[in-house]
């Protein structure tokens, strides 16, 4: 996990958890079971601007007595917050926005209005005398948003600093104006009904309000009338030309992560309850179909326990037992690797705070729906232990205090990479001898990333090292022998795309040798650009046999976050994992210091209920048909101004799958042309389609 990156930060001082009534509303009543506001067509909504469920880098100010009551200050740039909405009807609604603009003159685009997350106008703001310290600087200014009926996110975007909000109002005025209309074409049939497809809306997706309550969502990967197989035509809209001939990574898997803080959540859960959500993550007909899962070894920032390694002992020789300021080397340590004093090596935490039997269970429902063989486990490392590594200077302010174990922050010393493979592969083996098969691990989570949670800093030079030590410890081990396992996967990295390109060549230059024991790259989406990915795959894919590119670590929402999914597997990506699978509703148990946003289940902490958010429903649209195996292949990309997509193909089966999001408020028609064939679809405002067809 990346600091400040990780997830979008809810820097808030005040947070509305009722949305406040203003004296013309008639929104979320105190009768009202959910906390949206309600927008009929009759009268005005209006409600105070501070309540929002959203607040993202604001302040919540009291305002002067002259004025009265509180409202949305601090802004700058990048500040937002939003209003989840039920529309009673489609139309076209005003919005009045009541705000202070404290800068002189005349801001131009000083924020952006945005329904459902997408810019549908932009403010100028002009001086109205001040801050809103007397009553008569606050003024009005109004838009107007064109919305379907159902439940909808207004957004106020702050594109500077420079003003302060009050009050918003939400009134119906006229008739919702469709933007385009929907074209036939009289196309010769080749195969009546011949295309499959499913649909998933992406309501509220990334807001809190899903830790308030479950929201109904339109569609949950649902059904829709299959489509014509037909001749090519000149039907004016836009097109999507596949190329089968043209074949690119074979699809692994899509999935989610099996972390402390979900499995702490699911251990409070009735057999019953957990299972059948387990079940729901790999059954690829009623549930997400998810292949892939990233487990911890030892625990990562979200968990509920205490931080902890496998190793949390001292082992015999190390010099200092007070602190970590040792220069006792390596060779004068006596590592208990295998626990003969109760000290050493011990996988205990992990099953007792549930990890192994949730593990084993999800295994378990996996091959009750057939999938075992296609369901594989991944593990990462967010630290080693604390005598492993070298304390620097972070490690001892007051930021990652307490910290006695030495597990925040650090790095590995050079001298601790054989015991650092070691370690690694005693957990590979300890979790063998439970049944638990680890396909690939990464060596270390963000290797270049110090912060207040489990973390360390490993050099490009030393992954490489610790990876060679690590095949080298898998070969020789009996237990992963008799499992199958003793070589497994080895990704590198695992850390952001700016910088994966320079530590990938940095490893091979200084350890050439690596390059028989790595089997490719590990990539998070917290800063740079997907086509990173590419890059490093096309340099290193002749050099090394099965050399693969993942996507190992990313939570993304809505329809942008579906996107984003298209342009992993567009540039390599042979599997997608998202990160925390389910919190609670007061988002515990975790340790991660900041906000977060919703994730794929949500408990109720007071009882054994659950809901899902629609990024579970989004990752269904792609694990229920992409299944292990598929061949990526090529299409043109599209527009985000209409849809865009992402193409499989079963060699076996000889089918096609195409995943295909708009983004936009409209819906929007295409046709997908290949080898003298295509279809006609449209996909409807905000929403994730897939399409299945056979040659």
């Amino acid at each position: 996990m990346q600091t400040k990156t990780k997830v979008r930060l809810l820097t808030t001082l005040t947070f509305g958890a009722a949305l406040a009534i203003g004296t013309t509303a008639n929104a979320a009543s105190p009768g009202r079971p959910d906390k949206l506001l309600h927008v009929d067509p009759g009268t005005a909504t209006t409600f105070e601007a501070e309540n929002a469920i959203d607040q993202t880098n604001v302040t919540i100010e009291n305002k002067p007595a002259a004025s009265q009551g509180k409202n949305v200050g601090g802004i700058y740039n990048s500040s937002e917050v939003g209003y989840p909405m039920k529309f009673a009807a489609d139309g076209k609604y005003k919005v009045t926005i009541r705000w202070a603009v404290g800068k002189g003159g005349t801001t131009k685009d000083i924020a952006n209005i945005l329904l459902d997350g997408t810019k549908v106008d932009s403010l100028t703001g002009n001086y109205t005398g001040g801050w809103g310290d007397k009553a008569d600087q606050w003024k009005e200014i109004t838009t107007e948003v064109n919305v379907t009926k159902g439940v909808h996110s207004l957004g106020i975007h702050a594109t500077t600093s420079g003003f302060n909000i009050d009050k918003v109002s939400v009134q119906r005025v006229g008739d919702y104006t469709p933007v385009s209309t929907t074209k036939k074409s009289h196309a010769p049939i080749i195969r009546l009904r011949g295309v499959h497809n499913t649909l998933t809306s992406t309501e509220l997706s990334q807001s809190q309000i899903w830790y308030n309550q479950d929201t109904q969502i339109q569609n949950k990967i649902t059904r829709q009338s299959p489509l014509n197989l037909t001749l090519t035509d000149r039907t004016d809209v836009p097109t999507i030309y596949i190329d089968p001939s043209k074949k690119g990574q074979t699809f692994l898997g899509m999935g989610t992560s099996m972390e402390g803080s979900t499995i702490a959540n699911l251990s409070k859960m009735s057999t019953f309850e957990r299972r059948r959500i387990l079940r729901n993550l790999v059954d690829p007909v009623h549930g997400a179909g998810m292949t892939m899962f990233r487990i911890c070894i030892g625990t990562s920032d979200f968990t509920g326990d205490d931080f902890y390694t496998y190793y949390d002992h001292k082992p015999a020789g190390y010099g200092n037992q007070d602190g970590y300021d040792t220069q006792t080397p390596a060779k004068d340590m006596h590592p208990d690797w295998y626990n003969r004093t109760g000290n050493g090596f011990s996988i205990k935490k992990d099953e007792q705070n549930g990890t192994i039997d949730v593990i084993q269970e999800l295994m378990q429902e996996a091959r009750i729906v057939g999938v075992k063989n296609q369901v594989k486990l991944f593990a990462s490392s967010w630290s080693a232990p604390g005598w492993m590594k070298e304390p620097t200077q972070n490690t001892g302010s007051d930021n990652y205090k307490p910290n006695d174990l030495l597990i925040k922050g650090g790095k590995l010393r050079d001298d601790m990479v054989d015991n650092l493979a070691r370690y690694e592969v005693r957990f590979l083996e300890e979790y063998a001898k439970k049944g638990i098969k680890i396909y690939g691990l990464t060596i270390q989570n963000e290797p270049q990333n110090e912060t207040v949670y489990p973390s360390m800093l490993v050099n490009a030079e030393q992954n490489g090292r610790v990876a060679v030590k690590i095949r080298q410890y898998a070969a020789q081990s009996p237990v992963l022998r008799r499992m199958g396992i003793s070589h497994p996967k080895i990704w590198a990295f695992d850390h952001n795309f700016s910088k994966g390109q320079a530590y990938m060549d940095e490893m091979f230059a200084k350890v050439p040798e690596a390059k028989r024991a790595i089997s490719g790259t590990a990539f998070h989406d917290y800063d740079g650009e997907p086509t990173a990915m590419n890059s490093v795959l096309k340099k290193y894919q002749n050099q090394i046999p099965g050399f693969s590119v993942n996507l190992t670590e990313r939570s993304v929402w809505g329809t942008k976050g579906a996107d984003r999914i298209l342009q992993y597997f567009r540039n390599g990506a042979q599997s997608y994992n998202s990160w925390v699978t389910m919190l609670d509703s007061n988002t515990s148990p975790t340790k991660f210091p900041w906000k977060v946003d919703p994730t794929l289940l949500i408990k109720d902490p007071a009882n054994r209920n659950y809901w899902t958010t629609p990024e579970y429903y989004v990752m269904g649209q792609f694990g229920r048909y992409v299944r292990p195996g598929m061949k990526v292949i090529s299409s043109t990309y599209g527009s985000t101004d209409s849809i865009t997509n992402a193409v499989f193909y079963d060699q076996f089966r000889h089918s096609y799958v195409m995943v295909a999001v708009n983004q936009t408020l409209e819906p929007q028609q295409f046709k997908a042309q290949f080898h003298g064939k295509q279809f006609l679809a449209t996909i409807p405002a905000k929403n994730v389609a897939t399409y299945s067809w056979h040659e």
